[in-house]
C-alpha cells in the first residue's frame, strides 16, 4: 500500500542511519524539526556518508520563530524552552559537522566539499520526520516517521517505503521539495548572517571564517 514495505514499531536514529550508510546512497534528504540528537551521537555516520560521496540535504525548524516553536512543543508535549534549545544546539552541531568535513577536504584538496552538505531553515511546521533516500530510484527505501501528539519521533513507528510512483515517500518528498524552494526558506549561511541570534558565532574563533570557507551551493 503506497509503497510501504514494512512498519517498524521502533528503531533508534543511529540504527536507521547505519542502514542508510550501508546502502551507499547518492542523495539523502533529512526533514524534521531538528536533528540535534542525530548530530550529537552519530556525527561519524554522517561523515561516513559524505566519504561515500553522498549529498546530504537538511530542512529544519527556525529556533527563533516563537510561534512555530511554541506550537510544536505543545504538540510534542514538551517545554518550549527545551525544543528551542534542541533546535538551536542542532545548528551548532551542523556547523561542527560542516567544519569537520571542510577540514577533511582541506587535507584531500577537494574544493567541492561545500556541495555535499546543504542545510536550509524553515519556519513552517513539519508534521513528519523523513529520511528520503535516492528519491529518483524507485527501488530505494525511504523512512517516514509521523509526528503524533505528545509522542516524540524516537517513540513513533517508522514507515519504510520504496520510492515508486504515488508511494508515501514520493508524496512526502513533493511537500519537502516545495518547502525547500520557498523564498522564505533560508540557506544556513544566509540565516546565520541575517539572524541576530547567531551573529555571535561569527566572532568565535572556531567559526570566524566559516562563511568564507563554506559558501552556499547553487542547488
Amino acid at each position: 500500500m503506497m509503497g510501504v514495505q514494512k512498519i517498524i514499531p521502533k528503531m533508534s536514529a543511529q540504527a536507521l542511519l547505519e542502514i542508510i550508510v550501508e546502502s551507499e546512497p547518492e542523495d539523502v534528504w533529512f526533514f524534521g524539526t531538528h536533528f540535534n540528537m542525530n548530530l550529537s551521537y552519530s556525527q561519524e555516520l554522517f561523515i561516513q556518508l559524505l566519504q561515500k560521496q553522498s549529498r546530504l540535504f537538511f530542512l529544519i525548524t527556525n529556533p527563533f520563530d516563537k510561534t512555530s516553536i511554541d506550537f510544536q512543543a505543545k504538540g510534542f508535549g514538551i517545554k518550549n524552552k527545551n525544543l528551542y534549545k534542541n533546535c538551536r544546539d542542532g545548528i551548532f552541531n551542523f556547523l561542527q559537522l560542516m567544519k569537520q568535513w571542510q577540514e577533511i577536504n582541506d587535507t584531500n584538496k577537494n574544493s567541492e566539499y561545500h556541495t555535499k552538505i546543504i542545510v536550509k531553515i524553515s519556519s513552517n511546521l513539519p508534521r513528519t520526520r523523513a529520511y528520503i533516500v535516492d528519491i529518483k530510484n524507485p527501488n530505494a527505501t525511504s523512512d517516514i516517521i509521523p509526528y503524533m501528539n505528545n509522542i516524540t519521533a524516537r517513540e513513533s513507528p517508522i514507515f519504510a517505503s520504496n520510492n515508486s510512483l504515488e508511494s508515501l515517500s514520493l508524496l512526502q518528498f513533493k511537500g519537502i521539495e516545495e518547502e525547500w524552494r520557498k523564498d522564505q526558506t533560508r540557506y544556513l549561511q544566509d540565516y546565520i548572517k541575517e539572524s541576530n541570534g547567531f551573529k555571535e558565532i561569527l566572532h568565535e574563533s572556531a567559526y570566524n571564517d566559516f562563511l568564507d570557507k563554506y559558501p552556499k551551493p547553487n542547488i
